[in-house]
């Protein structure tokens, strides 16, 4: 019996000996009867899966996708029906054929045990290379944790698409189509994807794109309900936290889809219960808490074009909703009210609705674009600029967080802004209403800030704009 095995075994160890003086002999392990033996078996790299030329004035360019199991890789060009090596055992993935060697083309993958069959040139590349893009079906996984992440590209001979979780790389796959396409990954962390396209002679270029987890509510999870009825528990809002507003039992605030709101206590109600007073889609997006002016809500909102608008909304039902025209700043900061009463009426408020002690101050509802801009509008009619005043050259940060107001009493209760400027805090003089431009090249300067088609408002008061001094200045 034995004796037989061994006559198969060298029978095919004969048959292959042709191949032997270029290639190593793959065995694989078989047990007969007990004992394990050592049969020959055909082992090839995985093919090629795409070939690319580019001619040029040098003669043609080749590249190719590589295969993962190869060792290096046979170039080749038909000539009078045979195939004539270029190159026997060739490293890159990309070859230059000289101008004096016309195609076909083909190339083989390699490694000790043999080669692969030939795949001839399937793609022929004029564009130069670029990543046109690299998306997912969701900047978050689905239940199952699964994303899909697509390409577009342009003059690739080949791309390769790498994964990497909490900043461990989780692997990298080739072979994919150079042109577009999409893969299904499940993931299991904060992921970043890689696209690598290569064109020829070694030349690559590259993209990433992060995706994330669905996240799991911890209070849902964890938490234990008592019997308070938390408002917004299940009302799935998008809640930006810095404009919530709490007055007269109301709650205000807006969210990141661009919507204002209220929510007012159910009259009747055995348990405490909120429901939805009234909501007002707009443009933009609100980025502080609104201010309370009377029986009106006053607030400013950005856009993504980096323009804003200031607005107010009767408190009560939402009616009445008025807003500035475009302002060719974001608006980030929530206006400040400032208002003419007697001298006798001055006191300290870190509120932005304020009441000045001054009579000659500069009353109406201060507005603090990012770039520095402080118009000064009129509380009846939102689209009228009383004044123009400027911070920018004065200070070093753009406005992002809504002013408060302070009485200076060892200055004769002079009226001041307190404004975050990067890591300080600066104070500024409310301006009276007589306030002296600081020079005219100032106001030269200024104007050129502006857009080349201002708004009508803006051109009512550009031509009077004034610089307001930063009287002191404190590290945070």
């Amino acid at each position: 019996m034995l004796a037989r095995i061994w006559i198969v075994f060298m029978i095919a160890l004969t048959a292959r000996s042709a191949v032997a003086s270029e290639f190593q002999q793959a065995y694989a392990p078989i047990v007969v009867g007990g004992i394990t033996i050592f049969i020959p078996i055909e082992v090839k790299p995985n093919n090629v899966a795409y070939l690319s030329i580019k001619p040029d004035s040098a003669g043609t360019k080749l590249a190719w996708t590589p295969s993962d199991t190869a060792s290096y890789y046979k170039v080749q060009y038909l000539k009078d029906g045979n195939w004539v090596s270029l190159s026997e055992r060739h490293g890159a993935t990309h070859f230059q054929v000289p101008a004096n060697i016309a195609g076909p083309y083909r190339v083989l993958a390699c490694h000790q045990y043999g080669c692969s069959a030939g795949t001839p040139t399937n793609r022929t590349l004029t564009q130069d290379l670029v990543i046109k893009a690299l998306y997912s079906d969701n900047p978050q996984t689905d239940d199952r944790k699964r994303v899909v992440v697509g390409w577009q590209v342009d003059g690739a001979s080949s791309v390769t698409l790498s994964r990497f979780e909490n900043g461990v790389h989780r692997y990298s796959q080739t072979g994919l189509n150079p042109s577009q396409g999409s893969i299904a990954s499940i993931i299991g962390g904060l992921a970043q994807f890689r696209l690598t396209a290569y064109g020829f002679d070694g030349t690559s270029v590259s993209r990433t794109l992060q995706v994330a987890t669905k996240p799991v509510n911890p209070t849902l999870k964890l938490g234990n309900k008592g019997q308070y009825a938390q408002p917004f528990y299940h009302s799935e809002l998008d809640i930006i936290e810095k404009t919530i507003l709490e007055h007269n039992d109301s709650i205000y605030f807006a969210t990141h889809d661009g919507q204002i709101l209220r929510y007012a206590p159910k009259v009747g109600s055995a348990q405490p219960e909120w429901q939805q007073s009234w909501s007002i889609k707009l443009r933009g997006v609100v980025n502080n808490a609104p201010v309370v002016d009377g029986e009106y809500l006053l607030y400013s909102i950005s856009m993504r074009d980096n323009t804003g608008m200031a607005c107010k909304t009767r408190l009560i039902d939402g009616a009445q909703h008025s807003c500035t025209s475009e302002k060719n700043s974001n608006l980030i900061a929530s206006p400040v009210v400032v208002k003419e009463t007697p001298k006798s009426a001055g006191v300290f408020s870190a509120f932005s609705s304020f009441t000045s002690s001054q009579a000659d101050v500069q009353a109406g509802v201060y507005v603090f674009h990012r770039n520095g801009t402080v118009e000064v509008l009129d509380p009846n009619n939102l689209k009228n600029v009383l004044r123009t005043f400027t911070l920018k050259g004065v200070i070093n940060e753009s406005v992002l967080t809504t002013p408060a107001v302070i009485v200076d009493q060892g200055n004769n209760n002079q009226q001041q802004f307190v404004i975050q400027d990067g890591k300080d805090v600066i104070g500024v003089n409310v301006p009276s209403s007589n306030t002296p431009a600081r020079s005219s090249s100032m106001v030269q300067a200024v104007g050129r800030w502006f857009s080349d088609e201002p708004s009508t408002d803006v051109q009512k008061a550009q031509s009077n704009i004034q610089v307001l001094e930063v009287v002191w200045r404190e590290k945070l």
